[in-house]
């Protein structure tokens, strides 16, 4: 696994514990839960977006 993906892949689950601490402690409907679902959101399009590429390029 490449670096980028290593990075991400802590980033992503850095963010999913924090998110799920944070909506257990509020709400998950609480605009700051939904914020930081966002950003994981972004963090796994682009892990997803590395993946194809590699996938692609190893045809």
């Amino acid at each position: 696994m490449n670096r980028e993906k290593e990075v991400l892949l802590k980033k992503i689950e850095e963010r999913r514990k924090e998110m799920v601490e944070l909506g257990l402690s509020l709400s998950f409907a609480d605009e700051r839960v939904i914020y930081l679902s966002d950003q994981l959101d972004q963090l796994l399009n682009r892990y997803h977006f590395i993946e194809r590429k590699q996938a692609s390029s190893s045809y």
